[in-house]
């Protein structure tokens, strides 16, 4: 998502729901996915209604369709394997950056439509796939902004200093929207979420070797 700092919290807004690329981008590297395969199940979720237009380079929406998430959400509250208790934190009456109308083009970005568990409980396999990532991403968008203090942890070991620099978290937000189905968010696959901890701290050595 988008960064902006007020030293000393910085804020981390959701990422946008998908366009058509982003999404392939995506499942190719979440999935493995193909981009054949990926448009070929997103046009089948249009075709069976529970998805929007798939063939968009708009990551946003108008925002007339706010008004809407109320429902949409409504029908992602029944235990759907893969939201986890997303849809019942979600808080409807946030607005994210994606609704705007100005950034708007001929379709607006991906996002799951009103949809009933007979009409999910058809879709194969992949086609779940995609139309759960594609419920994920516009879930987020009902979600608070993350805030953490970008950080340097100085630790000394054997007379000698290492540096590390990373993000603390005061506030995860969106990050932890969907913790409970075990997804982990990209800073922390990528190692740059750090722990809290105080100057002065001891720590336990876990691992340590000669190269």
């Amino acid at each position: 998502g988008v960064q902006t700092c007020a030293l000393p919290i910085c804020r981390e807004q959701p990422p946008l729901p998908f366009s058509l690329s982003a999404l392939q981008e995506y499942m190719s590297r979440r999935h493995g996915m193909g981009v054949q395969d990926v448009l070929k199940h997103a046009q089948s979720l249009y075709e069976k209604k529970i998805a929007s237009y798939p063939r968009t380079d708009s990551e946003y929406l108008p925002e007339s369709q706010h008004g809407e998430a109320h429902t949409i959400i409504g029908d992602l509250k029944a235990g759907i394997k893969g939201l986890g208790s997303a849809p019942d934190k979600a808080d409807t009456s946030l607005k994210s950056r994606a609704f705007n109308d100005k950034n708007v083009t001929a379709h607006h970005a991906i996002v799951p439509r009103p949809a009933t568990l007979s009409q999910l409980s058809v879709l194969n396999s992949n086609e779940m796939l995609v139309w759960v990532e594609i419920a994920k991403r516009y879930l987020l968008q009902f979600f608070p902004v993350a805030e953490f203090l970008s950080t340097e942890i100085e630790l000394a070991s054997a007379k000698e200093t290492f540096r590390v620099s990373g993000k603390v978290y005061s506030n995860r937000g969106w990050k932890d929207a969907f913790a409970a189905v075990g997804d982990k968010d990209e800073d922390e696959e990528a190692g740059s979420s750090l722990p809290k901890v105080a100057k002065g701290d001891v720590l336990k050595l876990k691992d340590a070797g000669i190269d």
